[in-house]
């Protein structure tokens, strides 16, 4: 068994994504791999950045490995075709160049989305009559670290954090 770790969207997707596709997969994992591509191809391309991208991705994640095993009892649905189209469908608000990096992709996202929403759940309920304008102040308005990841990751896809909280961008 080998263990490789790489962070770089780049390079995992111009490189060892392509690499894999050629290989014969031998066991039900060639499932997941397929499901992964389609999430680092959205990741890749900016659909990610679009909300409905960022939700397609966590119901990819939720599918692949255990997820969609029907042993499971918290077995995830299939992302349909129909969904996974529907995202590859929208216009994106930035057009990516053949030698921009990722991370240059992700900073012209974060310009034109620089004003950010957060509407925090708590089991359902609004907790704030306003927005948060961060995930920093977001998170430490429900007791986290301001520097916690979760609000981000899980905003629009309806995760709960801490068994209560759930982030939306525009409110439900």
């Amino acid at each position: 068994m080998s263990v490789i770790s790489i962070l770089n969207i780049d390079a995992l997707y111009d490189y060892l994504m392509f690499f894999l596709l050629d290989m014969p997969f031998q066991t039900r994992k060639v499932e997941d791999f397929y499901y992964w591509s389609i999430a680092l191809h959205l990741h890749k391309l900016g659909y990610f950045y679009l909300s409905e991208g960022h939700v397609l991705v966590y119901i990819i994640s939720c599918y692949v490995n255990t997820g969609r095993y029907t042993t499971n009892p918290n077995r995830a649905n299939c992302p349909s075709l129909s969904d996974i189209y529907k995202v590859l469908d929208l216009k994106l608000p930035v057009k990516l160049q053949p030698e921009m990096l990722h991370v240059d992709l992700g900073k012209a996202f974060a310009r034109i989305f620089r004003e950010k929403t957060i509407w925090i759940y708590d089991n359902g309920v609004l907790l704030y009559e306003e927005p948060f304008t961060s995930f920093a102040a977001a998170m430490e308005a429900i007791g986290y670290s301001k520097t916690s990841v979760a609000a981000r990751r899980s905003i629009d896809t309806g995760k709960v954090i801490g068994g209560r909280f759930t982030f939306y961008s525009k409110p439900l």
